[in-house]
């Protein structure tokens, strides 16, 4: 059996740094994370990132894992070798309903060979419960969620600090804060706990340690047509309209013109990010990205690699005029 853990949070919580962290904890101890990214769009330039640290990335473009591209993940575990040494990490789209994600993940055979999943939320604490009408979705997140880490502690105050981990207790008493090196070494050791286990019983209970209880009915179940937990209503975070919207950029683009294009981004654009080059430095490939509507949380770094997509710009947030932002962009686009 395979140790399966799903890295979760709202959109621009730090959900692939957190990935980049655990990687190289996990390679050091012998083990081979397998990686799959689902984000809108273009997932691609996130699992950019992620090559120089692990060849095992698996991106899934467009909705979220647990509706739209629900069969696509499905179909990416099942071809996932059996690997004694292997962990799978799966990234969430930030709008995720983890309810529904868990639930296939516990009961769908496709997912039999994994572990029932190991659930890490992303929590960035500038953000937190300040997203109005998303308030609801970030909240869902840490309910199903049996680990938790705060993103930009430094930027809050100790009396923030107190709230958000009293408010993060109150949703759910049993999260437990973890890092990322604490969850390397405790996928590490469920790896070698289950690595000889057989696949998943559905007629049988499980924990998530690996240990297994007998049900009432041991026979297996067939398998299921997933629903809400409302059966009458939609999952929880199609109450909340979100949309990307993706732009080729030119070869190469000014820095100046990015940065002023990126500073000016209506306020329903909760994310923007891409891959570019520079004219000053056309052989150099760059991310960047930023969060919500704090300029000052724009980052644009050089990759390692030459990335596998061409320049490109994905914004992503709730209620988006795509011609309002073409013309924003208008003078990078090709």
């Amino acid at each position: 059996m395979i140790p399966l853990c799903l890295i979760t949070g709202f959109l621009g919580a730090g959900k692939t740094t957190f990935l980049e962290r655990i990687l190289p904890g996990l390679a050091e101890k012998g083990v081979h994370p397998h990686v799959i990214l689902n984000d809108y769009q273009n997932a691609e330039i996130d699992a950019t990132r992620l090559a120089r640290l692990t060849d095992l990335v698996m991106p899934i473009s467009g909705s979220c894992v647990c509706c739209g591209s629900r069969d696509e993940l499905l179909e990416m575990l099942e071809s996932i070798p059996d690997d004694p040494e292997g962990v799978l990490l799966i990234e969430a789209n930030g709008t995720t309903d983890t309810e529904e994600l868990v639930e296939i993940l516990t009961l769908d055979r496709r997912a039999e060979r994994f572990s029932l999943p190991v659930q890490v939320v992303l929590i960035d604490a500038r953000r937190w419960q300040k997203r109005f009408w998303h308030n609801g979705l970030e909240a869902s997140q840490v309910r199903t969620a049996t680990h938790g880490h705060i993103t930009r502690m430094d930027l809050v105050s100790d009396r923030r600090k107190l709230e958000i981990r009293r408010s993060l207790l109150t949703l759910n008493p049993g999260l437990s804060e973890i890092s990322p090196e604490d969850l390397a070494a405790d996928l590490a050791t469920l790896r070698e706990a289950i690595a000889d286990l057989p696949s998943r019983d559905h007629g049988r209970s499980q924990t998530t340690n690996g240990g297994a209880g007998t049900a009432a009915n041991p026979s297996p179940q067939p398998a299921m047509n997933f629903r809400p937990a409302d059966p009458n209503g939609p999952p929880v975070h199609h109450h909340f309209h979100f949309a990307a919207v993706e732009m080729r950029l030119k070869r190469l683009i000014s820095e100046r013109k990015l940065r002023h294009v990126l500073g000016s981004l209506p306020e329903a654009a909760v994310r923007a990010k891409g891959v570019c080059y520079f004219e000053a430095s056309p052989e150099v490939a760059r991310l960047f990205q930023r969060v919500g509507g704090a300029v000052d949380e724009l980052q644009i770094f050089p990759l390692d690699a030459k990335p596998s997509v061409a320049p490109t710009a994905v914004v992503i947030g709730g209620s988006l005029d795509e011609a309002a932002l073409r013309e924003l962009f208008a003078e990078l686009l090709e």
